[in-house]
Order: structure tokens, then C-alpha cells, then sequence
């Protein structure tokens, strides 16, 4: 299981404190719920919880980052916005599913891993990238 999970290094790391905080923060979450979801031993319960952990930070974390976007001008909002709200919609899916009685799938496992690294590496760098050629971080 262990090879499953996901860890922090520097292609995650954003240079942006808070930023980079709250992706620890996710990565541990998303970890936790992975295990939640690999163990067969695992309670429906443990991973509820870990889902609407996973759900409530990641949507804490979504509104700063859009907060830092709008702050900055970012021409990508709208679009990074939207990625966002796909997700918390995945989310709620996959709440939904557990809730109809769905055993957890590889799909599921697949996803929950992929979402958070894909979606630091593509749109969260594009952002620091802009404020980087900005000149609002330090290149």
C-alpha cells in the first residue's frame, strides 16, 4: 500500500508558504483516505470521515487559492475555478457512491491518488508561474 500513497517533494512544492501548507495538509488527507479505502479492514465510517475531510480542507483551500487569483488578476481564474468545482463534484460522487453501498474500486483509489498530484503540477504551477513572471515570487 504503501507505494500508493503520496508524497510531498519537490514537485508539489509550490514555493508559496501557505500554499504549500495546505498541500501537505491535502496530501495527508488524500493519504488517510487512501488507506481508508485499501485496507479491507477499514470501517464504511473511517472512510466517510476521510472523505469529508478530504471534501471540507480541499474546499478551505480552494477558496484561498481563488482568493490569491483574484487578488493577483490571474487571467486563468475562471478556468481554475471551474477545475475546482469539478473536483468538489467528484467529491460528492464518490460520497454518494459509498452511501448507495459501492465497494470501493481501483478507479476510485486511482483517482483519489491522481487528483491532487495532477492537479498541483498542472494548474496550481501555471498559477505560480504567472506570478512569477510577474514578479510577484522570486523566480
Amino acid at each position: 500500500m504503501a507505494e500508493q500513497l503520496i508524497h510531498l517533494d519537490d514537485t508539489l512544492l509550490l514555493g508559496v508558504a501557505e500554499l504549500d501548507r495546505d498541500h501537505q495538509k491535502l496530501v495527508e488527507v488524500t493519504n488517510f483516505l487512501l488507506g481508508a479505502l485499501l485496507d479491507p479492514r477499514a470501517s464504511p465510517m473511517s472512510r466517510d470521515r476521510a472523505l469529508h475531510d478530504l471534501y471540507t480542507f480541499s474546499e478551505h483551500h480552494f477558496r484561498r487559492e481563488e482568493r490569491l487569483m483574484s487578488a493577483h488578476n490571474y487571467p486563468g481564474t475562471v478556468e481554475h475555478r471551474a477545475v475546482h468545482r469539478q473536483l468538489l463534484t467528484r467529491f460528492r460522487e464518490l460520497d454518494q457512491q459509498f452511501a448507495d453501498g459501492q465497494t470501493p474500486s481501483e478507479a476510485m483509489g486511482r483517482f483519489i491518488r491522481n487528483w491532487l498530484v495532477e492537479h498541483i503540477q498542472r494548474n496550481d504551477m501555471n498559477f505560480v508561474g504567472f506570478l512569477r513572471k510577474q514578479g510577484i515570487l522570486d523566480a
